[in-house]
């Protein structure tokens, strides 16, 4: 459950995105909502942002961040957050608004004259019958515009009405959230024991280099080169990595379906194609990743299209333009290579092995850490860690550990398999098992439930916003948002 919020923390921008979501909870659109214009033109033209075909002025940032100056100094979630992260936030809520107020209205949501109305006597702190006259008066004398100011409204009620929808569909039965909750708060420990393969001594046989030469004959061409062309892509100014990611996916699977060449010329993007390159040696052009380009490019068939090698701010595109056969090498000229195959080969086997002898020898023991213990072994203990965790503290990302750890129990302490993890073979041995107590979950149930449907609704705002940052592309001007309104 957690995956999906922590998939889209990791960036500065992504960050002001994800607190921009916190905002709009804690403070509601109207605090910052802006008055977004209608324009037919590209480019931003002095705006400081712009979503779709809609922008937002200078005068409107600057006064949706003098509101949210006001609000940050009493909510503890905002205290600490510096001025440039302040501002990167402010103008996410201002983007974010419009895309749930659009979403809204899209699928066919409307702003009656009585809600309006509501609003404007809620927000204002009316009592009684106003005259049209006097609404105006007491807009004026806080410098708002009544057009602005109605449509700020409307745009909330719209974002609340689409936000009350999806939270009205969250439901979870006591059954389904006590397993949630049991599965986050189950906490496990185990022993491991390693089996590293470069610690195998083996002996290799000619006979046996001999018989992987013959069967692994295209492993050993000598002179095959391939030929491609290539796109290099930028990231562009407030793009975050996933929306970057995206864009360059669907923009290869346009090129697999239309052709390279026609793509790049329809969007006017400019790609060159390298000399021939071997699989071994200097690649020919400066690019990024150029190893992992290297190794797509020679298990691709000519004319294909590969999956874009994506990095933080850059990723390449490239099809496979042409290949150079090459000739398979005599036995004892490549022989140095085929025994570093083979001897790695045979010490990987020969690790899973020995770690496949061991569980037998200890998997039926009333204890097996003693058992282990006794034959010798070496047992490291883990951290105690929960099924959500996709790292253990002091090993770091050990996802098949995790998995494999959650397949044991009381009844069975053992891994039935080894599991390869970073090179190496490991059997687990159970330590400890806690799961929470059902009656503890009963006494706080409400409050569960409480926090459960505040994460999944977030988790679903999230996603959503996603989707629409995808349909609709996002420019700002960052360099505005440091001036202050004239």
């Amino acid at each position: 459950m957690l995956d999906v919020v922590r998939k889209y923390s990791k960036s500065p921008v992504a960050k002001a995105i994800l607190l921009a979501v916190a905002a709009s909870f804690f403070i509601g659109f109207s605090i910052l909502t802006a008055v977004w214009r209608s324009c037919s033109i590209k480019g931003l033209h002095g705006n400081v942002a712009r979503a779709g075909k809609w922008f937002i002025t200078p005068r409107d940032f600057n006064m949706a961040y003098s509101r949210m100056l006001e609000v940050a100094r009493e909510k503890e979630e905002f205290k600490n957050l510096d001025e440039k992260l302040l501002k990167e936030m402010v103008v996410q809520v201002l983007i974010n608004s419009w895309l749930i107020a659009n979403e809204a209205e899209k699928i066919g949501y409307r702003v009656s004259e009585d809600e309006l109305n509501f609003e404007i006597r809620r927000v204002l702190g009316l009592r009684g019958n106003i005259s049209k006259k006097d609404y105006l008066s007491l807009l004026a004398s806080n410098r708002i515009f009544p057009e602005e100011f109605e449509k700020r409204l409307k745009m909330e009620i719209l974002s609340s009405k689409i936000l009350s929808l999806l939270r009205d569909g969250i439901k979870i039965s006591d059954e389904d959230l006590w397993i949630d909750y049991e599965t986050e708060n189950t906490k496990i420990s185990v022993f491991l024991v390693k089996f590293d393969p470069s610690q195998m001594k083996v002996e290799v046989s000619e006979e046996k280099l001999k018989e992987y030469y013959e069967s692994h004959k295209e492993e050993f061409k000598g002179g095959e080169k391939r030929i491609i062309r290539f796109a290099l892509l930028s990231r562009g100014e407030g793009e975050s990595k996933d929306l970057f990611s995206q864009r360059v996916n669907e923009l290869k699977k346009e090129m697999s379906e239309k052709g390279f060449e026609s793509v790049c010329m329809e969007r006017g993007i400019t790609y060159s194609e390298t000399p021939p390159f071997e699989k071994t040696g200097v690649f020919p052009v400066d690019l990024p990743s150029s190893d992992e380009i290297v190794n797509k490019a020679f298990s691709m068939k000519e004319g294909d299209v590969a999956e874009p090698v994506i990095l933080e701010d850059k990723a390449v595109i490239f099809k496979l333009q042409g290949i150079i056969t090459g000739e398979v090498q005599e036995f004892k000229d490549v022989l140095p290579q085929v025994k570093e195959k083979v001897t790695e080969i045979e010490r990987r086997e020969m690790a899973k092995k020995k770690a496949e002898d061991f569980i037998q020898k200890i998997k039926d023991a009333k204890n097996p850490e003693k058992r282990a213990r006794e034959l010798g072994y070496k047992l490291e203990a883990t951290e105690p860690f929960s099924l959500v965790d996709t790292e253990i503290k002091g090993i770091g990302q050990a996802k098949e550990i995790v998995i494999a750890a959650w397949l044991l129990g009381e009844s069975k302490r053992v891994s039935q398999t080894p599991v390869f993890y970073n090179g190496a073979y490991y059997v687990l041995i159970l330590k400890s098992l806690e799961k929470p107590e059902r009656e503890d979950f009963e006494k706080r149930k409400d409050e569960i439930r409480t926090a459960y449907e505040n994460q999944h609704f977030d988790i679903i705002q999230r996603e959503l916003l996603i989707r629409m940052r995808s349909i609709y592309p996002v420019e700002i001007d960052r360099n505005l948002l440091e001036k202050k309104e004239e």
